[in-house]
């Protein structure tokens, strides 16, 4: 019966030798473990690419903040100057603008 016989057996039907079954499957490992380097590496690259993009938005939003509170110090003052002086409620417009846009 052939659905019982050994693998020694299958492989002398196959005409494959153990030595030659061996040496493929070593070769086989090979590639697989030279894939694996090299999706860790692409990995770590992109980890690395990842660490650097969030690092960027951080000082960007911070950039971003610290100009908007800036502009609401400079808003205050123009508030104030607007009350004093009438006559610099165009500024006051310009910095409330300024402030929107960002």
């Amino acid at each position: 019966d052939q659905t019982t016989s050994s693998t020694p057996q299958k492989l002398k039907e196959q005409h494959v030798s153990p030595n030659a079954l061996l040496g493929r499957m070593q070769a086989e490992l090979a590639m697989s473990e030279k894939m694996l380097r090299a999706c860790e590496k692409e990995n770590e690259n992109l980890a690395q690419q990842n660490r650097q993009l969030r690092q960027g938005a951080r000082l960007q939003r911070e950039e971003v903040d610290g100009r908007q509170l800036q502009l609401v110090a400079e808003l205050n003052a123009a508030k104030a100057e607007a009350a004093a002086n009438p006559a610099s409620m165009r500024r006051l417009a310009e910095v409330e603008r300024e402030l929107v846009a960002t």
